[in-house]
């Protein structure tokens, strides 16, 4: 929903599959000078921020709820495709970084308004958090300040924002003094561990269920479930510690797998 108003086209394809890009209005490095702000109460984002208010009064308060948002960096991903993104930021910085700040003065935009919406945190999704994809020295000049710039205003006005790190080789060093409560990332995937994580910081740490279609979730039994959600607790420690997946769950998860997951909770609890 990030990146719809800048022109882009996606092909969404349905079922399990994610939405591809079909057209971007990047062809040439002076086109990342055309990305201007744009409003935050219209076109797509209204549709998130109704979508928002209809949740919140479906919840009625009895569980947090925190609104999706994406990094700078990871919406400029999905307006150019990954791979034109790196050459850009290699070749034509300037104009990169023209269209960060207005992608970024949208999204803290966006962000005031799910928060004065009564969201109690966001999950701050980026996809560009890995030194596999971004080397630490571009990390830091093409993600992290853009990053903090919609993070700190939230400071006093929530109370429970996630960073969701989407990588394979997490770049932590550069992300663990982020203003925020929780992690989230693909620990069962591609790690590091719980335990690991648990040494490196005391913020909240959300993991421990395997989302892929190679988890127990969609592959294993209820068996299977039980003992991942054991493992992990015990490598939390018990404390600073939710029980979540590292990413979205696969739809073909079993039902009865699903269940497993509370059952398992309320067994360890007990």
């Amino acid at each position: 929903y990030s990146v719809v108003d800048w022109g882009v086209q996606l092909n969404v394809r349905g079922g399990p599959d994610t939405p591809i890009l079909a057209e971007s209005p990047i062809q040439k490095p002076d086109d990342w000078l055309k990305i201007m702000p744009v409003r935050s109460d219209a076109g797509e984002y209204l549709i998130v921020l109704e979508a928002q208010r209809i949740a919140l009064e479906m919840l009625n308060g009895d569980v947090p709820f925190v609104q999706t948002v994406f990094s700078p960096l990871t919406s400029a991903s999905k307006i150019a495709g990954p791979g034109k993104l790196m050459q850009y930021m290699q070749d034509s910085p300037r104009q990169v970084h023209a269209a960060l700040e207005a992608i970024t003065e949208t999204s803290r935009s966006f962000v005031e308004r799910v928060v004065s919406g009564g969201a109690d945190g966001v999950f701050f999704a980026n996809q560009w958090a890995g030194v596999d994809l971004l080397p630490p020295d571009l990390y830091n000049e093409f993600s992290k300040p853009y990053d903090l710039q919609m993070l700190e205003p939230l400071k006093g006005k929530t109370w429970f924002n996630i960073y969701h790190l989407h990588a394979h080789d997490i770049n932590f060093d550069g992300v663990l003094d982020y203003p925020v409560e929780a992690f989230n990332w693909h620990d069962q995937d591609y790690g590091p561990s719980i335990a690991e994580m648990r040494m490196r910081t005391d913020k909240c740490l959300i993991g421990g269920i395997t989302p892929s279609a190679g988890g127990p979730l969609v592959a294993g039994s209820t068996a299977d479930v039980d003992r991942e959600v054991m493992d992990a607790i015990q490598q939390s420690g018990g404390t600073g510690f939710i029980l979540g997946p590292g990413e979205v769950v696969d739809p073909s998860s079993k039902p009865e797998n699903v269940d497993q997951i509370l059952k398992s909770i309320v067994l360890a609890s007990s």
